[in-house]
Formats: structure tokens, C-alpha cells, sequence
């Protein structure tokens, strides 16, 4: 009931939340593609050694309490420094990108490719154990040896490969691939040795 002289009623506030909705919507994309550049290579578009990091550690877990198997394969292209001394810094980097290219259409998409570091690139493959790590590098080292890069010389690369152990830290597991690795250049290159 209305008391004389006070009126009844109800006031209604409207507030345009348009803007800042749109605001928000740019901070979302915005923190995507931070989120991206932070876990990928920004030339060949793939994982970087950070991204491949987290990666590995949850995929030795996931080994660990399973039971499952896991290899790790570094490659390095053989004297790579020759190539961008000879041709240039863009053909080299036309070559990595050539690189990466033909091992993402040679691997499983189950298996992580990373950029390690320069001309090093590194490998996961969940449920593979030594022999089978070896039997992709050995597949990859001949597709890299048999592909026309886009330099007049041909590219080689060498590999080496190990098998997650119970017990392995990032750190141990990739030191063994390095290990691997060093000693294909030691034997001569263009190899696929394992440890």
C-alpha cells in the first residue's frame, strides 16, 4: 500500500557488457598465442626444448607406472656449419625446415618431434623400446639421406637412441641418446648408434 505522497516502483539498470566482452575475448586469444610461442619453435613450428621437457616427464610418468616402453631419438645434421657457410643462413634454415618437414611424414602421430637446439632435433615414441627406436632412426637417417634438400649438396644426419629405464630422470634418459649420438659422429656420421 502506497503511503500519501511517496510512489511506487521499480527501477531497472541496464549495463552493455559488449565491450567488455570483446576485451575479454582479445586477452583469451591473445594468451593463446603467448601459450604457443612459449612451447614451440618459431622457425620450423614445432615443439622447443621447454614444451618437449613437460612432454617427456609426463610420458616417462605415464612409462613408469605402466610398465610401458619409450624411446628417445637426437639427431643432429651432419656438418651443418659447412651448409650455412656455404649457401647462407637461409638455405640452412630452409633445409631445417625442409628437415622437419619429411621426419613429420616418416614418424607416428603418437611420436613428439622437437627442436632440441640449432641443428639438433629430438624424438619421443611412447610404446617403443630400444630395437624399435632404433628401427625408426634407422628409417628417418636413410629418408633424410635419400631427399633432395634444397641446397646442390646432399644432407645426412646421425642418431642416437635410448630406452626410458626404470629409475631415469629426464636427465639421464637424454644424456644416454647424447651419448648414442656422439658416438655415430665419432663413427663416421650418417649412422644410427644406441645406448
Amino acid at each position: 500500500m502506497e503511503k500519501e505522497g511517496q510512489g511506487g516502483g521499480s527501477v531497472i539498470a541496464f549495463n552493455d557488457i559488449t565491450e567488455q566482452k570483446k576485451y575479454q575475448e582479445s586477452l583469451e586469444l591473445i594468451n593463446q598465442i603467448l601459450e604457443k610461442q612459449a612451447a614451440t619453435d618459431p622457425l620450423t613450428g614445432i615443439y622447443n626444448r621447454m614444451k618437449f621437457s613437460k612432454v617427456l616427464g609426463n610420458e616417462m610418468k605415464r612409462a613408469e607406472r605402466h610398465g610401458t616402453q619409450l624411446a628417445v631419438m637426437l639427431l643432429d645434421i651432419d656438418k651443418f656449419k659447412s651448409i650455412n657457410d656455404t649457401y647462407g643462413h637461409l638455405d640452412g634454415d630452409n633445409v631445417l625446415k625442409s628437415l622437419i618437414q619429411l621426419l613429420a611424414q616418416n614418424i607416428r602421430s603418437r611420436d613428439i618431434l622437437a627442436r632440441w637446439g640449432g641443428e639438433e632435433f629430438i624424438l619421443l615414441a611412447p610404446g617403443t623400446d630400444l630395437e624399435g627406436g632404433r628401427l625408426i632412426a634407422e628409417k628417418l637417417r636413410l629418408a633424410v639421406a635419400e631427399c633432395d634438400f634444397p641446397i646442390p649438396r646432399p644432407v645426412t644426419s646421425s642418431f642416437g637412441v635410448a630406452a626410458f629405464q626404470p629409475g631415469d630422470t629426464e636427465l639421464t634418459l637424454t644424456n644416454r641418446a647424447d651419448q648414442a649420438l656422439y658416438r655415430a659422429k665419432e663413427q663416421g656420421r650418417n649412422r644410427v648408434e644406441v645406448l
